[in-house]
Order: structure tokens, then sequence, then C-alpha cells
């Protein structure tokens, strides 16, 4: 069943991309009809701009209305009432909105399948926008409020580094900083009593920071997968999920530029180390049959896709070094 996402009064000199699609824009355009049932991602900017965007759940025969306000630069909601006049004259606006081309949603499915409503309302800011962020900003106390309130912060989950355990010993502290399924162990039982969830945050994170430019989502998407891609007992206590953040993680990879395996903002080789680390967990013999068969189909996608015949990449400082005899 089709969705519609209500765009009232957007300018036409505006950059408005939907999800991994650009929309043409001009003094008629109303929005977009058609739009699969799921999560999706609008984000727009002025030439020169920022990006500003906002994530919202599509539900079948429902609409998402938004308004331009030209003081902000951003789309806010309508109220409720004039929301209920809008959805009762849907079909009023259909020669103005876009068709939503279906051929390029499965791209978008593999990228954004675990985020669901309730992960959009937990992450998304107070004011729903999510605003790249210059880092050149002051720190003072004054200008630290105004930028929590016009910015807004996502309120992405606290992926630690280490976990506090009564009476633990020299040697299970070293044993953790290799082995942090206890982390995620700990993190699925307090915060998401759905795994899928943290898939879902997990992708919400990427895709923010890949289409949003959100730095602040950028070091959440790189905080979790250090912690999934260093979890060995995890991957022989809980395959299932693992199972499911193989494709995802896989997705993700199929989608960046291969310049952000050394780029600056991501520090020395984040991601080689992160895929170096999985793969060589991935190698055990012992895994679930349909872990070790994703993990050889992963390891041989992702070795084509880097064109290279041998995974050696440098270690990185928050990743354990990985030898192999």
């Amino acid at each position: 069943m089709e969705s519609f996402l209500i765009l009232l009064e957007t300018p036409p000199n505006i950059n408005l991309h939907l999800d991994n699609l650009a929309l043409k824009t001009g003094s008629l355009f109303k929005g977009v009809k058609s739009i699969p049932t799921g999560a999706h991602y609008l984000f727009y900017n002025f030439e020169g701009g920022t990006k500003s965007g906002f994530f919202f759940y599509a539900e079948e025969r429902k609409a998402t209305i938004k308004k331009w306000d030209p003081q902000t630069e951003n789309f806010s909601k309508v109220s409720t009432e004039d929301e209920e006049i809008y959805e009762s004259n849907i079909r009023e606006f259909d020669v103005l909105l876009v068709e939503y081309p279906n051929m390029n949603y499965q791209i978008w499915q593999l990228l954004a399948c675990y985020i669901n409503s309730e992960v959009i309302g937990k992450i998304e800011p107070i004011s729903n926008i999510i605003s790249q962020i210059n880092e050149e900003y002051s720190t003072s106390e004054e200008n630290l409020e105004k930028f929590s309130i016009v910015k807004g912060s996502l309120f992405y989950t606290h992926i630690p580094k280490s976990i506090a355990k009564p009476n633990i010993t020299p040697e299970e502290i070293t044993q953790m900083n290799f082995d942090k399924s206890f982390i995620l162990y700990d993190l699925l039982n307090k915060d998401f009593q759905n795994p899928e969830n943290l898939l879902g945050e997990l992708q919400f994170s990427f895709l923010a920071f890949l289409l949003g430019d959100s730095l602040e989502s950028f070091y959440q998407w790189k905080n979790i997968l250090i912690l999934l891609c260093n979890c060995e007992s995890a991957l022989l206590q809980i395959p299932s999920f693992f199972e499911k953040f193989i494709p995802a993680f896989y997705s993700q990879l199929q989608s960046i530029s291969q310049d952000l395996f050394t780029d600056d903002l991501i520090g020395p080789n984040f991601l080689s180390s992160c895929l170096r680390s999985f793969l060589s967990l991935l190698h055990n013999k012992n895994l679930p049959p349909s872990v070790y068969t994703r993990g050889k189909k992963f390891k041989k996608l992702v070795k084509s896709m880097l064109k290279i015949s041998e995974f050696e990449m440098c270690e990185d400082e928050e990743a354990p070094i990985i030898v192999e005899i």
C-alpha cells in the first residue's frame, strides 16, 4: 500500500533528496507519493549551505505532512487539525506529487531495513531535524545552550568501551579488551530488548552520517562497529544476531567511498581494523554453519570490492591486535 510525504511551501531553489534519490522541485511541487512502507530519510540544503534532514516511518495509507518554515529554513510539523484536513483531502494533491521510483528501493531497503518507528522516536532530536554541524563553534556555556536548542542533539545509546564488573581479575580485563561480547550482552540486556533495534541504530547513524554529514552520527556508527566487530564469544552465543549484522554491514561498505578507509576524519584505518578483526573471527570453523557460511561469502565479497588479494591492513588503536599463526 502506498504512503505519502506532503511538503507544503517547498522553496523552488532547494536541493531536495529522499533516501538515495534526488527530487526535482518547482512552484507546483507538493511532495512524493507511492512511498514504500518503512523508514525513509529526507534531507535538503540550499546551494553552498549546510544540510538538514529528518527520518520518518511511512505507514500504509498514511501521510507524513510537513510545512516549510522560512525563519528556521526547515520543514516543521503542521498542527493536528491541519494534518487531519490535509489527510482527508490527500487525493487533491495527487497530480502535484512525484512518484517514488521503486527501482531504487531495494538498495535503500538493505540500508534501512532495521530502522523502525521505535528507533526513530528514540534517537531523533526534539526538533526532529538532524543538522549538519560545523565543528568550529565556541564551547562557551552561552553558545552551547544555543547550540543544543537550535541544532538539537541526537539521543544515541551510549556505547561503552569497557564495563565495570564486580571482582574482575586482570586476566578478565585483558580478555575483555579483545572480546567485547560482555559489553554487547550488557547493552542488549539494558537498552535493546529487541536486538534488531541495535542494528537499527547502526543503520540510522550510518545514513545520517553518509547522507546528512552528521559528525555525531559518524562517531556513533564507528563505536557500534568497533563493538560488533570484536565479539568472539557472541558469534557463538547469539548467531542469529550476527546473521543479520553481516549483510547490513556489507551493504554499508558498498555504499561508501574507498577514501573513507584512509580519511583523516576516521583516524588510522578505522574501517580496515574493524574488517580485519571481524574477518579473523569469522575464520572460526566452530561457528554455527549459517554464520560461518555467511562469513565466507562476506570475506569473498569484501576482498573483491576492495580489489585486494590479501587482507592486510594497519591496526587501529581502538581495535585488538589479531595475530594469525
